[in-house]
């Protein structure tokens, strides 16, 4: 009959040979192992991606923002007498003190806190290493994502220390000490991190082969 195969002396159509390799145990344990690996590794493919994107932003927002509300600050205390009902006033002086001055001042809780969630962001990378199914697949493909993550670092690290260096920033800049320290060398926070990752998925599949884990 046209479409039927003979597998052992028994007629079987497509459909039934479909039938009989996904009631497989081992198509099953395939199956599983494959939805694993697509579910597990997307995330750990681009942490190192999404790292240099949001240490960059993170590192230029918060700076930038102490820099706007500085500026404003000092501007309304030079210049209050300049405003309006204002001139003598010393409740106007206060009311800026009360509020944009102690915006400001919460501020330099930031200025090292970036560098915490800086470095937070960098153990969730290696613990992921850790914890993930490794895969032989994953290794290669985060090799890869590892490389262009280093690439990608270079004009980031670049911007970040022309955006340092200009004048009227660099004051507001110089404060952040242990977020200029990583993303002025960010690259090669990048090689280490990536290094110290690879040698967790290496590790893990390995791990995992041994007893039986793997593929």
């Amino acid at each position: 009959m046209k479409g039927e195969f003979i597998i052992r002396g028994k007629k079987l159509t497509p459909a039934e040979i479909t039938n009989r390799m996904q009631s497989c145990p081992s198509f099953k344990k395939l199956e599983r192992e494959l939805l694993s690996f697509n579910n597990s590794k997307k995330g750990a493919f681009s942490d190192l991606i999404v790292f240099v994107s949001v240490a960059f932003v993170l590192a230029l927002v918060v700076p930038t923002l102490f820099f706007t509300f500085n500026s404003v600050y000092t501007e309304l205390r030079t210049n209050i007498a300049d405003i309006p009902g204002a001139a003598g006033d010393e409740n106007a002086t206060q009311i800026v003190d009360d509020t944009l001055g102690t915006f400001v001042d919460t501020f330099s809780i930031l200025e090292w806190a970036t560098g915490l969630m800086i470095m937070a962001m960098v153990l969730s990378i290696i613990i992921t290493g850790v914890l993930i199914q490794t895969h032989p697949v994953a290794f290669i493909v985060y090799l890869f994502m590892w490389i262009g993550s280093v690439v990608v670092s270079v004009p980031i690290s670049n911007a970040y220390e022309t955006i340092y260096l200009d004048p009227i920033l660099a004051s507001s800049f110089s404060g952040f000490t242990a977020q200029n320290f990583i993303m002025l060398n960010l690259p090669l926070w990048m090689i280490v991190i990536g290094g110290i990752g690879a040698i967790a998925l290496f590790v893990n599949f390995t791990r995992q082969d041994n007893i039986g884990g793997g593929f």
